[in-house]
Formats: C-alpha cells, structure tokens, sequence
C-alpha cells in the first residue's frame, strides 16, 4: 500500500477516534464527575506517553533528571501552558458535555482557530488579510446560529442547553490562549520539543493540578465506574495514545495543508454516532450553521495551516 494512502487511512481513524469523543464524554459524564474523569485519564496517559518520551526525547531540566533541583524557567513555563491546555481547556469542555448535546459541542468548538486568528490580531499585532476577515465573519455567523440554536428553537431543555454551549466558548478562549501563550515558547529557536514531549508535559500538568479536584470528587460522589470504565479506556488510549500516534504518522507522509483537512472531518464522525447512541435529534440549524462555519474556515484556510503548523 502506498504511503500516502496509509496517511490517509491513519489520518480519517484520528478524525474518527476525535469526532466520537465527544459522544463518548458526552455518555461517560452521567457516570463520573469531570475532574475524576479528566484526573484519572491524565494519570494513566501520563504515565504511557513518559516512556514513549523517556525513549525518544532527551529534554531539559527537570522534564530530563526528574528532581526539583533542576526546574528551570522553561520547565515552568511549559507547565503552565500544559496547565491551560488540559486542566483549564478540558475541564470546561467536559462540563460543557455534561448540559449541551454532543453535535453542538463539536460545532462550536471547530471554531476555535478563528478565534485565535481574532487573538493574534488583538494581542500579537498579526496581520490579517480582507479575505482573512471575510472567512472570520462568515464563520461567526454559523457559530452564532449553533451557539443559541436552544433559544431560537425553544427546545425543552434550552436553558440547559445555553448554559453548556456558553460553557464550550470558555472552553474555545481557554484553548486560543493556550494556542497564543503556545506559540511565543514553541516557536523559540532554542526550544526543541518534540509534539510527543508536549503532550506529555500537558497531561502531566493536568494530572498534577486536578489530582486534588478529582480525589476529593472520588471519595465523596457516587460514581459508578463500571459503566465510567469504557469511557476512561477510550479517551485514554485510543483518543490520547493511539490517535497521537496515528496523527504524528500522518503528518508526517503528506503535506501539512492535506493533514489539516482530515480535521473537518469529525463532525461527520461525530452527528450519526451521536444520533444513534445517545438519541440525539438532528436540526436544520445544524445543517445551516455548519455549513456557514466550514465556508468560514475553508475561506479563513491558510492562516489556520500557519497556526496549527506553529503549536505542533
């Protein structure tokens, strides 16, 4: 088989294994707490993706040796930023699952990288083009449409629904300042992290922050962790481990603005997994905002190739 039909096929199992995550945290937080779930996937991941990078990564400080001794500014800078990304950025997305519908999790979320475009011409003084800008407008309307869809469709649960889709914009600012602070530390020349090291620093800081948050949730909530194990499994191996892997062999056997496709192709993943397993209805407003986010991105395309490229 050739290689670039091996990316492809490793490319479209992370959108697959991404896209039904959200399904999968959806049902698995009527089981398990977020900080519990989010604390116990950190600490199993961590302690995985620590021997992928104690083979194939010499880093610095304490990250090499392992003692406090050697802590240096990078290491603490690197945590912190691990600390937005996951315990920050997750925590709100999976409370965020916990009230609003799956679809429109994801819709929302997909709209992340226009939001950085608009945070790195506030904050970094990046320059950003008339067309640039067009995609911007176009995409915030269909975000617009997805984001109060409960209130213009006066669902039974609307107010439930508004209150998690507001919760996933926090989750969407939490992630464009993991993505700026990101990238003044992984575009620095003397930095040389590999995309494994990252992640590991991030579950790890993760796992350190929450283990408090999620202890105390696990002594005094009831949980049921024989149906919360399938979910932890899942977004543990195969949404941390094995889609990290999948997605590092992909990108690097096809060009960067080929791999960035792949990723709209969650949603597709993640509408009939949703419907058919947690019973959730199909709007016509999910149709129409979609399609307006997409057209947005796809017009906005290659200033989002240049941040995703800048964060790995």
């Amino acid at each position: 088989m050739p290689a670039r039909t091996k990316a492809f096929l490793a490319l479209t199992a992370v959108s697959a294994i991404w896209g039904i995550a959200s399904v999968v945290i959806k049902y698995t937080v009527q089981f398990i707490p977020p900080f519990s779930f989010l604390t116990i996937r950190f600490v199993i991941a961590s302690i995985i993706l620590h021997f992928f990078v104690k083979k194939i990564h010499k880093s610095v400080g304490l990250w090499r040796t392992g003692k406090l001794k050697d802590l240096n500014k990078e290491d603490i800078k690197l945590f912190l930023v691990g600390v937005i990304g996951s315990s920050i950025n997750l925590v709100l997305v999976f409370y965020a699952f916990k009230y609003t519908s799956s679809i429109e999790g994801t819709f929302i979320f997909a709209a992340a990288p226009i939001f950085t475009i608009l945070g790195g011409f506030y904050f970094l003084k990046e320059k950003v083009t008339k067309k640039e800008f067009l995609g911007i407008s176009i995409t915030l309307i269909g975000f617009s449409l997805i984001v109060f869809k409960p209130l213009l469709e006066q669902s039974i649960n609307f107010s439930q629904d508004l209150l998690g889709n507001l919760i996933m914009i926090g989750a969407v600012f939490s992630w464009v300042a993991y993505v700026l602070v990101s990238k003044n530390i992984f575009n620095n020349k003397r930095s040389n992290h590999s995309p494994t090291f990252i992640t590991f620093v991030t579950f790890f800081s993760g796992a350190i922050t929450l283990f408090p948050f999620g202890i105390y949730e696990i002594l005094t909530t009831q949980i049921d962790f024989i149906k919360a194990i399938p979910g932890i499994l899942y977004m543990t191996i195969l949404s941390t481990v094995v889609a990290y892997t999948l997605f590092e062999y992909g990108v690097q056997r096809i060009e960067a603005g080929e791999a960035e496709l792949f990723h709209y192709l969650q949603p597709l993943f993640t509408i009939p997994v949703a419907m058919i397993f947690l019973g959730e209805g199909f709007s016509m407003l999910y149709i129409i905002g979609g399609l307006i986010i997409l057209v947005g991105l796809y017009i906005a395309e290659r200033r989002i190739k240049i941040i995703r490229k800048q964060v790995r």
